[in-house]
């Protein structure tokens, strides 16, 4: 099986293929055909798609992700957006509907569940991002803090290019492969990436005491990773609580000897 970093980064080149081919594809179906394709392509990823979600709205989030650990967890809520290239990228990127501002709904939903919010970023750009990883392959997908892009691209009105998002952020693949993690993510390396990368406030970098960062799993994450097969319709009435306001949630599964489980059929609603 190949490595989680080629799957991932071969994800992301397809969506920039995809969005430069054609530039008026919706964000919404590159949402879903990217968290479907990590899933079909991973044993060690989990994608669920809710169908109630009508709250997604409200709070600003599209899809949360679990990265699962041994040590622990680290949770991101996510909210995808499709960058132009010839176009003003403020008035996307300030959305307001009847809830209110969608990044300041992003943000304090977030700090609510104790999540790291963060947007995605799809666009055909080949600027330079912040991440170090030398990649020829150009990634479709960039993913950037929410409060960094409120606070450098948002707190004053002005054009915001295309190239101005990508600069605050880093590639997908640059999520799962950053040299900080060497060869091994844990708990503590994706830590170091989201302080040093996506937060405002650098922190302290040994501490663990980040937005997201859990030390044991809450029971409808683990529930569905203890799901084998088709999820059970039974499952989304049960935690319907602890997943409203996303549309769906992908987990990637980083235990150890995780790899080497066959996947299972999984089902989405």
């Amino acid at each position: 099986m190949s490595d989680i970093c080629s799957d991932f980064r071969a994800s992301a080149a397809y969506i920039h293929k995809w969005v430069t081919s054609q530039p008026e594809v919706k964000e919404e179906s590159l949402t879903d055909w990217l968290l479907y394709d990590v899933d079909i392509r991973r044993p060690d990823v989990i994608y669920k798609a809710f169908s109630r979600h009508e709250e997604a709205r409200e709070t600003g989030a599209d899809w949360e992700w679990w990265f699962v650990f041994i040590e622990g967890a680290v949770r991101l809520r996510v909210q995808a957006k499709k960058l132009h290239s010839t176009k003003d990228n403020y008035p996307g990127l300030a959305h307001t509907n009847k809830y209110g501002l969608q990044i300041d709904k992003l943000i304090a939903d977030a700090t609510i569940v104790n999540a790291f919010p963060v947007y995605a970023f799809y666009s055909s750009s080949t600027s330079a991002s912040k991440c170090p990883l030398d990649d020829s392959i150009p990634s479709g997908v960039h993913v950037a803090g929410a409060a960094m892009v409120e606070q450098a691209l948002l707190s004053a009105r002005r054009h915001v290019s295309e190239g101005d998002a990508i600069a605050l952020s880093t590639p997908l693949p640059c999520l799962m492969c950053c040299p900080l993690s060497s060869n091994t993510m844990s708990v503590s390396t994706l830590l170091r990436y989201l302080r040093r990368y996506l937060a405002t406030d650098q922190g302290d970098e040994v501490s663990n005491h980040m937005p997201g960062h859990y030390e044991s799993l809450p029971p409808f994450v683990s529930s569905l990773l203890e799901q084998e097969g088709k999820i059970p319709d039974w499952w989304e009435s049960e935690f319907a609580r602890e997943i409203t306001g996303v549309k769906g949630i992908l987990i990637t599964d980083l235990r150890a000897n995780n790899s080497s489980k066959p996947k299972p059929l999984r089902g989405s609603a």
